[in-house]
């Protein structure tokens, strides 16, 4: 899906399966301790945490990707530059629009202007791919969608966060009276998404991190990489990919030794000595 229906339709579908993951995960007992979403995936967390209702977050998401579609052409190009060596590439009509690790960032702008920083980045021996969205998302080409999002959040209930999570805005705790705030998540669509500095903080914390999404890579709001340009940092990101979004270790795990259930019904036990991240279900 492309374009304006696309955006429109995927982001309530995101939506529906990142709330129906965690709904499944606190089926099989897993305590959630703090959220971390991608972009839509914030809202999601937000819902997940009580902030918005199942009903009202689901309305918004679609409202988010109707609002989002409506705004001016724009291409979104990822690039295998951290933030502050892709700055110098970047001018009036390009912007950074997530920071998602160490060396893979997103770039939002025009057509004409995305097309020539191709074309510079190609010169300097730069691995880039095009994703399939055409709409330059978190940037400020999302204006008018986020000043008509503010209105659609101030007409819905809100509630304090039952479960803390990062905020994609500041890379930090959400602060709970700014997780209420309809100028927050008007906001969220403008800013980048600070997505490497949030996993950092959440890698402060000792938990396992169990990923909730469709699996397939996909990018903010749905979107996944397309084009015909070979992604030279293919293995670099299934690393980062790898070590982010399967499972952190924790001492906890690191002690279980068959003896702690961290999962009702199962027991776990280590498949090699200090190695807590290789864990397999007793049988």
């Amino acid at each position: 899906m492309r374009g304006h229906q696309g955006t429109r339709v995927t982001q309530p579908l995101l939506f529906l399966v990142e709330y129906a993951l965690a709904a499944r995960w606190r089926a099989l007992g897993v305590n959630r301790v703090a959220l971390l979403g991608h972009s839509l995936g914030e809202l999601t967390a937000a819902s997940v945490a009580g902030v918005f209702s199942f009903e009202d977050g689901l309305r918004l998401a679609a409202e988010r990707g109707r609002l989002m579609g409506q705004t001016p052409p724009g291409v979104m190009l990822a690039v295998t530059l951290a933030p502050e060596s892709l700055a110098p590439y970047l001018g009036p009509e390009l912007w950074l629009a997530a920071e998602n690790g160490p060396r893979l960032s997103v770039v939002s702008g025009l057509p004409a202007a995305v097309q020539v920083l191709e074309q510079r980045l190609a010169k300097d021996r730069v691995s880039f791919i095009r994703l399939t969205s055409r709409n330059a998302f978190h940037s400020p080409l999302m204006a008018d969608a986020a000043k008509a999002f503010r209105e659609k959040v101030a007409a819905v209930p809100r509630s304090e966060p039952a479960i803390p999570w990062l905020s994609n805005v500041s890379g930090t705790w959400i602060d709970r009276a700014e997780a209420q705030n309809p100028m927050y998540w008007a906001n969220q669509i403008l800013s980048r998404v600070r997505f490497g500095r949030c996993l950092a903080a959440l890698g402060d914390r000792p938990h396992l991190l169990p990923r909730g999404g469709t699996g397939r890579g996909a990018d903010r709001d749905g979107s996944t990489p397309g084009g015909k340009k070979r992604w030279r940092g293919r293995r670099s990101a299934r690393k980062i990919a790898r070590r982010a979004m399967t499972w952190y270790s924790s001492k906890r795990l690191r002690d279980c030794g068959g003896q702690e259930s961290i999962w009702p019904g199962r027991n776990f036990i280590r498949t090699k000595k200090h190695d807590a991240c290789r864990c397999q279900p007793i049988r």
